[in-house]
């Protein structure tokens, strides 16, 4: 599997509204979290772990879409806004490159080509000292190897606030 891989229109349009109307609708937000043990900026988070259409419905597309079989380990939302920028580069393990432990990002808000170079707000990732930034556009999943140092950054209109969803996968084989 390649290291960082694209997919726009993830869900079909009714599966993707399901998603959109839970987060306007029913999450449960907390103020806290951060990518790392050191840092001082935190964002909001809402655990998923206990919601079957992300932590199983949503993985069997994943399944299909990779032709893989993967598991979950966890699952929870991202919501940053303005000046919540995940600045420090990090990645979701440590230890050994093994090929087996992904990380997938499946984006919700209303961020389209349309409007995203005035919203921002993408993922970056570095690489063999080269960064790449892909923007968070809706319904886009982003899946990668989860050694390869990211982070995320925080849009810039004050009145977005973008919510990635995270599932961190371990390869079955």
């Amino acid at each position: 599997m390649d290291s960082i891989r694209v997919f726009d229109d993830f869900l079909t349009p009714h599966e993707f509204q399901f998603a959109y109307d839970f987060f306007r609708h029913y999450a449960k937000w907390i103020y806290g979290h951060t990518d790392t043990k050191d840092c001082r900026v935190y964002w909001f988070k809402c655990l998923l772990s206990k919601e079957p259409y992300f932590t199983e419905y949503i993985l069997s597309n994943i399944n299909k879409l990779t032709d893989d079989k993967w598991t979950l380990d966890r699952c929870y939302a991202n919501g940053q806004t303005i000046g919540l920028e995940g600045s420090k580069w990090h990645s979701d393990l440590e230890g050994e490159d093994n090929d087996t432990e992904y990380t997938a990002i499946l984006y919700i808000s209303d961020i389209t080509r349309e409007n995203v170079e005035g919203i921002k707000g993408g993922i970056e990732f570095k690489t063999d000292d080269e960064i790449r930034c892909i923007e968070p556009l809706q319904n886009r999943l982003i899946i990668f190897n989860s050694h390869i140092a990211h982070r995320g950054r925080a849009p810039c209109v004050p009145t977005m606030f973008r919510i990635s969803v995270a599932f961190k996968l371990k390869k079955i084989n």
